[in-house]
């Protein structure tokens, strides 16, 4: 592909742009088929979001493939959540003396089965804790909710869950 720049930069930069986003938009078709075919964790990972949950996993002694092993719907807050965390609470949750703590934790943003969002407005839900789960579905200009959290992402699917982004947490550690 040839680019008339002549020596502008900011026609440069235009070019080189375009140049990137070509190839993606004819690979798009093939990623998305790519991330049906994943479990929803592993979507989700890819995000760059849930870090902080994935310590917590490890903490608890729960393994990535159980939870991509069967159907269930994580409620996952986002990483700049826990940085919201009093520095105590922080070091609390991610000490290795608390594996019940992270055990908890991980159970109070799990749900069994596939649930969307919409589902989740409609339906009365709990977690695998017993925390009962209340989604607001967001109108024009408004953000959806879900326990009064502000939904990031909803409906991460893939062959194995599905995976809510929230700023918030179901369960406070």
């Amino acid at each position: 592909m040839k680019c008339f720049h002549r020596g502008r930069p900011q026609f440069r930069a235009a070019c080189m742009r375009v140049g990137l986003v070509l190839p993606l938009l004819v690979l798009a078709p093939s990623a998305l088929r790519a991330q049906a075919e994943r479990p929803a964790l592993n979507n989700a990972v890819s995000t760059g979001r849930i870090f902080g949950y994935l310590q917590i996993l490890r903490l608890a002694g729960v393994s990535v493939e159980s939870l991509t092993s069967e159907d269930v719907t994580l409620i996952l807050p986002i990483d700049t959540t826990f940085y919201e965390l009093p520095p105590d609470h922080y070091q609390r949750i991610f000490s290795p003396e608390n594996r019940a703590l992270a055990l908890q934790y991980v159970q109070a943003h799990m749900i069994q089965g596939k649930v969307t969002l919409q589902q989740l407005a409609e339906g009365n839900y709990r977690t695998v804790a017993g925390i009962e789960i209340k989604a607001v579905l967001g109108g024009p200009g408004e953000a959806a909710t879900i326990n009064g959290c502000k939904v990031v992402r909803a409906d991460i699917a893939g062959t194995k869950g599905t995976v809510h982004l929230i700023a918030g947490w179901l369960f406070r550690p």
